[in-house]
Parts: C-alpha cells; sequence; structure tokens
C-alpha cells in the first residue's frame, strides 16, 4: 500500500482529537465501561509518559498509522523492557512480564473497523516490530486482547503464545523472536 506512514502521537498534533476518537473506541471495544472524559483523561496521561519516557531514554512509543492522511489505527509499545517495574503517580509503567532489557513490548494495538481484513494491520505490525528490532530486541512480548481472532492475528504474524499467563489481566503472553 502506498501512502502509508507511521506518526508519533504528541499533545499537540494535528489529528490529537482523531486520535482520542480512537483511543475511546479502541477502550470501548475492551471492555472499558469508564466515561469518555475518563478515559480521554487517561490518554493524555499516556502521552505524559511518553514524552517524559522518551526523554529520559527513548523507549516508550504511541504511534499512528496513516493512510492518505486518514488514521488507520494506532500502536503504544516500548523498546525495550525496563530492567525493574517503576512506579509512578499514574501506576505502573510496564508490567514484568519478564525482566530483561532485550524484549519489547506491545502494549496497546489497534486497528479501526473499517480498515481491518485489508492489510493494514500487517503493515503496522511490521512497522512496530521493526522499530522494535532495530534496538538489538531480542524478543517481542504481547497478551492479546480478547477480541475476536486477535490471537489468530498474532499467530499470523509471527507470534505463538508461550504458555504463560499475565497475571494483571489473565491473559495469555505472547512472544516473537526477532
Amino acid at each position: 500500500m502506498r501512502n502509508v506512514k507511521f506518526v508519533p502521537v504528541e499533545e499537540n498534533h494535528e489529528h490529537l482529537d482523531k486520535f482520542m476518537d480512537s483511543w475511546v473506541a479502541y477502550m470501548r471495544e475492551i471492555g472499558d465501561d469508564r466515561s469518555d472524559d475518563k478515559i480521554i483523561g487517561h490518554a493524555h496521561k499516556i502521552l505524559e509518559i511518553q514524552k517524559q519516557k522518551h526523554e529520559e531514554n527513548k523507549v516508550y512509543n504511541i504511534e499512528f498509522c496513516v493512510h492518505d492522511g486518514n488514521i488507520v489505527g494506532f500502536c503504544f509499545f516500548c523498546i525495550s523492557e525496563i530492567k525493574y517495574q517503576k512506579d509512578t503517580e499514574y501506576g505502573l509503567l510496564i508490567k514484568p512480564l519478564v525482566n530483561y532489557n532485550d524484549y519489547g513490548y506491545i502494549m496497546e494495538y489497534y486497528i479501526d473497523p473499517k480498515y481491518r481484513l485489508q492489510g493494514y494491520g500487517k503493515i503496522m505490525c511490521n512497522h512496530v516490530c521493526q522499530s522494535i528490532g532495530d534496538n538489538n530486541v531480542k524478543k517481542i512480548v504481547l497478551t492479546p486482547s480478547l477480541v475476536s481472532n486477535s490471537n489468530n492475528f498474532w499467530k499470523r504474524m509471527g507470534f505463538y503464545d508461550s504458555g504463560k499467563i499475565d497475571p494483571s489481566n489473565d491473559l495469555p503472553v505472547f512472544l516473537m523472536d526477532i
């Protein structure tokens, strides 16, 4: 697909309102029943953490997938898993699924339903895995959501079920070797 690009999400981004709409839709899809205002407030906190952490050690990333000026989806990922769990005023930054510096972590992944099954999910996954892999990361970790077919999608992308369960959400831990 031509004209697909990846753009970092920032507080002053021209498409921030569209990101917030996508974030609310994503949170609804995974079962979040908080008010839109609370969900948007949470998203602003995540962007603040991203900015803070990005300035410190450049591990956190939230990127739009944009095609012909339309936001197709977004992904929140980190380049390398932090070695030790860190508590902040917002809560834990990353669950310590593994305690190695050579793991990347896909935290949130969303393709707008009107763009699904058109190859955008694969394009975004390839981009994110490349971004993570460019930093000497050996494995990528994620926990698929309960959205239908998400496990199948991740398996098609090269991830496998590790046989472990994430204790924070009771979801399977998937891994990809890079």
